[in-house]
C-alpha cells in the first residue's frame, strides 16, 4: 500500500493538492447531509473584548476566544467550523465547569471545513479558543446533536499484512469486535503471464514459504474471529517495473505494460480462473487490487476491461480496489462493478507537511471520488495507523510507538525517534528528528463520526499492526468503536 515515491512525485502531489484547495472552496454544505437543527440559531456570540464579530464571522489571533451563549440549555455532540484560509493551527472547545471552563475537545487545524465530534454534553454556552496560529477569520460555526447516523452495514475494514500476524500473539481479539472486514495483504501476487504465486517472507530471521505464511495468518485470523461476522478478502499485487528504471513516470509505464500482459488475452483468462479458484479453495469473500498507479488512459482501459471480466466470473464474491482520485481514470461502467473502494486518504501532504489532516482527506478527496462516479456506500474512508515526517522523507512510524506522546488529542510527535529506512534495498536503522504527523484518537473519532454522518460505506485502516491492544485507552480501533457506539 505504501510505496516509496521519489521527491519529484511527492512535490507534484503536494502542488496538485494545494491548487485543488485554493480553487474549490469547501465543496460541501452541512445542509447536504445533516438533517438535525443547527443549535446556533438564536445563539449570541461575544469575543474576548476585541469586538471582531461581524455578520456571524469572527476574526482573531492566537489565544483569542469566542463565547457562544444559547437561549436555553442544549445537548450537543458536534461542532462544525469553517475558516477563511488555513491559519488556525490548534484550537479547543470548552464549556463552563464550576468557576471556570473545561476542555471537551481539542485538535489541530480548522481549514475550510472542520468536523469536531465528541461525547454528548449539555450546556448553556461554549467557548472556542484558538491556542496556536496566525490572524484568522472563522466564517461559519454550527452546533448539532447527531444520533442514529450509522448507516446499515457500516464497515470497519483493516488491511492486515500477513507476516505481521504469523504469530497469533500479535492479534488483539477485541479488535475484531470493531473490525468487520479484513484484507490480507502481502502474500500473493501475479506476474506478467497471469500466474499467481505466494511471496516468501523473512520472519524472526528465518525464511518461510509464502504459502505457509498465508495459511498460518488466515488460520490465526479465523481462530481469533470465532463466531463474529467478519469478511475475509485477499489483496493481489501485480508485477513491478524493473528496479533499474529510476524515472517514476517511466517506471509506472513499464509497470502498466506488465499489467496489460497479465490482464489481457489468454493470460487474463488464466488470471481470472486462478483468482476464482483461490477464493474457493480458501473460502474467501473476495479479492482486492492495489495497483499504484495506472497513469495513462490506455492503462485504465486495460484495468476497466479486466474489472468487467473478473466481475462476471466472481458471482457473489466481492471485488475491491484501493484508490486515490488524482490517478483515477476508470470508466463509469467499471466503477459500478466495484463493490468496495478503499480510499487512500493519507500520504497527502499539505503545506505544513501533515500527511492526513481532516479537510483535504474527508472533504476534498471524498468529494472528488463522488464526482467521478462512486456512490457513498462504495467508499471506505482510509485512515493511517502510522505517521509520516513533516519533511516528507520516505519514513513510516507505527502509531503504537509514540501513542503515549500524543495522548487522546495529539497528532504531532516531536523529538528523536528510531525508524527503519530502506536504502538501496537494505533496511537501515536511522534516527529521525523531524516532527511526525499521526492521526491520534480524537482525529480517528472525528473521521469515523463524519464517515457515518455523511453516509459513507465505512472506514479503512492501513494497517492493523500499527495499533495498540484494544484494552489500551489510546487504541485507535477503540476510538473508532467509541465514535460508532456513541452516535448509533
Amino acid at each position: 500500500m505504501k510505496k516509496l515515491m521519489n521527491r519529484s512525485l511527492a512535490a507534484f502531489l503536494a502542488l496538485l493538492l494545494l491548487l485543488e484547495l485554493a480553487g474549490c472552496g469547501t465543496g460541501i454544505k452541512s445542509a447536504d447531509f445533516i438533517t438535525e437543527k443547527n443549535l446556533m440559531e438564536n445563539a449570541s456570540m461575544k469575543d474576548d473584548g476585541a469586538n471582531n464579530i461581524s455578520n456571524g464571522k469572527w476574526s482573531g489571533s492566537q489565544n483569542s476566544f469566542l463565547e457562544i451563549s444559547f437561549p436555553r440549555k442544549v445537548t450537543l455532540n458536534t461542532v462544525v467550523l469553517r475558516e477563511k484560509g488555513a491559519h488556525i493551527r490548534a484550537f479547543q472547545i470548552q464549556i463552563p465547569s464550576g468557576d471556570g471552563y473545561k476542555t471537551i475537545y481539542q485538535n489541530d487545524k480548522v481549514d475550510a471545513y472542520r468536523y469536531c465530534a465528541f461525547p454528548e454534553v449539555t450546556t448553556s454556552s461554549l467557548r472556542i479558543v484558538v491556542t496556536d496560529g496566525a490572524d484568522f477569520t472563522l466564517e461559519g460555526i454550527e452546533a448539532y446533536r447527531i444520533t442514529g447516523s450509522k448507516p446499515d452495514h457500516f464497515r470497519v475494514t483493516s488491511y492486515v499484512v500477513t507476516d505481521s500476524i504469523y504469530d497469533r500473539a500479535a492479534i488483539s481479539e477485541k479488535h475484531f469486535d470493531v473490525i468487520t472486514d479484513v484484507i490480507l495483504f502481502g502474500s500473493l501476487s501475479f506476474d506478467k503471464d497471469g500466474n499467481l504465486s505466494f511471496q516468501d517472507k523473512e520472519i524472526s530471521g528465518k525464511q518461510i514459504g509464502g504459502q505457509q505464511v498465508f495459511e498460518t495468518a488466515l488460520r490465526n485470523i479465523r481462530e481469533t474471529i470465532g463466531e463474529r461476522d467478519v469478511h475475509l478478502y485477499v489483496n493481489l499485487l501485480g508485477p513491478d517495473a524493473p528496479s533499474e528504471i529510476e524515472d517514476w513516470n517511466k517506471s509506472m509505464y513499464a509497470k502498466a505494460d506488465l499489467h496489460k500482459s497479465a490482464m489481457t488475452g489468454d493470460n487474463g483468462k488464466k488470471l481470472i480462473r486462478s483468482i476464482t479458484e483461490l477464493l474457493e479453495k480458501y473460502g474467501l469473500d473476495g479479492v482486492f487490487f492495489d495497483w499504484e498507479y495506472p497513469l495513462r488512459k490506455k492503462d485504465w482501459k486495460v484495468f476497466d476491461q479486466f474489472i468487467l471480466s473478473l466481475d462476471g466470473a466472481l458471482g457473489e464474491k466481492k471485488l475491491g480496489i484501493a484508490v486515490q482520485s488524482w490517478a483515477l481514470k476508470a470508466s463509469r461502467e467499471a466503477i459500478e462493478k466495484i463493490d468496495l473502494a478503499e480510499v487512500m486518504t493519507y500520504d497527502m501532504f499539505d503545506e505544513d507537511g501533515y500527511h492526513s489532516p481532516f479537510y483535504p482527506c474527508a472533504v476534498t478527496e471524498i468529494n472528488a471520488l463522488l464526482k467521478k462516479g462512486f456512490q457513498k456506500e462504495q467508499l471506505d474512508f482510509g485512515v493511517p495507523f502510522y505517521a509520516r515526517p513533516t519533511d516528507r522523507a520516505a519514513q513510516w512510524f507505527d502509531y503504537q510507538t509514540e501513542a503515549e506522546k500524543l495522548g487522546w488529542s495529539g497528532n504531532v510527535a516531536t523529538g528523536p525517534q528510531q525508524v527503519t529506512e530502506w536504502q538501496g534495498g537494505t533496511p537501515v536503522q536511522v534516527t529521525a528528528t523531524s516532527p511526525r504527523y499521526y492521526n491520534g484518537c480524537q482525529m480517528i473519532y472525528d473521521k469515523t463520526a463524519y464517515a457515518m454522518d455523511f453516509g459513507l460505506g465505512g472506514m479503512m485502516v492501513w494497517n492493523y499492526a500499527g495499533d495498540l491492544p484494544y484494552e489500551n485507552p489510546l487504541s485507535l480501533f477503540r476510538a473508532m468503536e467509541t465514535a460508532i457506539s456513541q452516535r448509533s
